[in-house]
């Protein structure tokens, strides 16, 4: 026994994915037989509003219809006929994460229906291995099948990289797209390191910071603040910028952040085990004269590159250098506590790793 049916909005053809998203031709102008793809998203068991596809899909002048979007949201399938096109055609975008859509590639050349017949209403199998359309004259077609494996074919090799254009480079349009797989799950590590500060001894966790005689000149003051206005302005932005899952994106960024974790994790023991008054010159201090602010720059960096964003590696990069003028402020600090030791230390320990080190005179 089915029950009531629920409004949604707005829509024909709906075509839904694993996640319960449902994409639609959704009609922009009648007297023209304009219509285009939008997406309902599902979130908490009830769905948004329309949200009409980009133009790399949806195109001004030319309709798309007849949406189906794979269940793993990877690609869409939808009716066309753009410029130069002489019949309705079958084209093919493949998702870049997020609301980023590769360009629509003509589908129909692939299919060998002839140069006069319209394809229409593609779907394909569960098992991902046949593909369905209808082609034919107007009004008269039939139902042809291929194999699944043609959308592989004309998969852009560029897409393990997943840019805003197809092509590989990171996205210059900046995404804003909340969700689960996002940079935030990079960014939450700051929080969650200083959260395990509350076990450690009060001494100690006093050490982590900026020391309590160390005096910052106005322009220090300045620097310092901008690099905490930063870090709330990446950790918010963190939770709305998608990560290019499946990409090798991805797999770069974790890398990076994975190395800086450890590294923020090594630099919190050796802090633990440096006796009072003295400088931090064991552990992993024997390789980073400062870890912890290259274990941060290595998260941003891990985000950036995970998320294929210019805006946060625009971010990473600012902040690297509101660090370094902090980084010289503390061992200008530490020559006038510590003298020739930590002198001797600056002289053998580069200030970042494995670059050469940063002598002052």
């Amino acid at each position: 026994m089915w029950g009531n049916p629920v409004p949604i909005g707005p829509g024909m053809r709906a075509t839904s994915t694993e996640s319960g998203s449902i994409y639609v031709t959704h009609v922009l102008d009648s007297k023209k037989s304009l219509g285009a793809i939008g997406r309902y998203r599902r979130i908490d068991d009830k769905y948004g509003i329309l949200e009409v596809l980009e133009d790399k899909i949806n195109h001004k002048d030319f309709s798309s219809a007849h949406p189906f979007i794979a269940v793993d949201e990877s690609y869409l399938i939808f009716d066309s006929k753009r410029e130069g096109d002489e019949r309705d055609g079958l084209y093919i975008s493949f998702n870049l994460g997020g609301k980023l859509w590769s360009k629509a590639v003509n589908l129909s050349d692939k299919l060998n229906t002839g140069k006069n017949a319209h394809d229409w209403y593609a779907t394909v199998s569960p098992d991902g291995k046949y593909l369905f359309f209808s082609s034919g004259e107007r009004g008269k077609s039939d139902i042809y099948w291929v194999s699944a494996p043609i959308i592989e074919e004309l998969r852009p090799a560029a897409t393990l990289w997943k840019g805003c254009d197809g092509r590989g480079w990171m996205s210059l349009i900046p995404a804003f797209d909340i969700g689960l797989w996002n940079a935030w799950l990079f960014m939450i590590v700051f929080p969650l390191h200083w959260l395990t500060l509350f076990i450690i001894p009060r001494p100690i966790v006093e050490r982590t910071g900026h020391p309590a005689d160390l005096r910052m000149d106005r322009k220090g003051k300045v620097m310092g603040r901008l690099a905490g206005i930063f870090w709330i302005g990446a950790t918010l932005y963190s939770i709305f910028l998608p990560l290019r899952t499946g990409t090798a994106w991805l797999v770069i960024g974790l890398g990076a952040f994975v190395v800086g974790v450890f590294i923020l994790i090594f630099a919190t023991l050796s802090v633990a085990r440096t006796e009072a008054d003295e400088p931090f010159t064991g552990g992993i201090y024997r390789f980073s004269r400062h870890p912890m602010y290259l274990s941060m720059i290595l998260v941003y960096a891990g985000a950036a590159i995970a998320a294929a964003s210019w805006l946060f590696l625009l971010i990473t990069v600012i902040t690297f250098f509101l660090q370094r003028f902090q980084v010289i402020r503390e061992e200008e600090y530490c020559r006038a506590k510590y003298g020739d030791i930590y002198r001797r230390y600056m002289d053998k320990t580069p200030r970042w790793i494995g670059l050469s080190p940063w002598r002052i005179s």
